[in-house]
């Protein structure tokens, strides 16, 4: 088994707003059929926190060989809860889809959190904290 090679193709997430400005985000843990890749739990309340326009369509997009099997959507407050879960998205490709929002909710400050498991090769979790305005 060749876990540096497991680790090599993992699939990434990108998030970009509008205008499309990229939104800062990071991995939190990805699993294949072999190995799973895990992280420590997340301080929500340490993160730093990108302003956003709640309201503004986000597009996000995964790149990775395999099919999606499933998405989903959900949001974190700044205790690490979740606020709301399977939020509505469009899919405008096999791996683009689109959050119209705006976000149901009263917190200020969210972590988005976008899980994707494959057809093939596992699942991957995401997180785009997000300062709403």
């Amino acid at each position: 088994m060749d876990l540096q090679n497991e680790l090599n193709i993992r699939p990434t997430v990108s998030l970009t707003s509008e205008d499309g400005s990229e939104v800062a985000g990071f991995p939190w843990n990805y699993c294949t059929d072999i190995v799973c890749f895990d992280k420590e739990p997340i301080d929500f309340s340490a993160l730093s926190y990108t302003p956003f326009t709640n309201g503004t369509p986000l597009t996000f997009t995964v790149t990775f060989t395999d099919e999606i099997n499933a998405l989903g959507v959900k949001t974190y407050n700044k205790a690490g809860e979740v606020t709301h879960r399977e939020l509505p998205y469009t899919t405008t490709d096999n791996h683009t889809f689109i959050f119209e929002g705006p976000f149901p909710t009263d917190e200020s400050e969210i972590a988005l959190n976008i899980k994707v498991d494959f057809v093939n090769e596992g699942m991957a979790h995401y997180f785009f904290p997000l300062k709403l305005e």
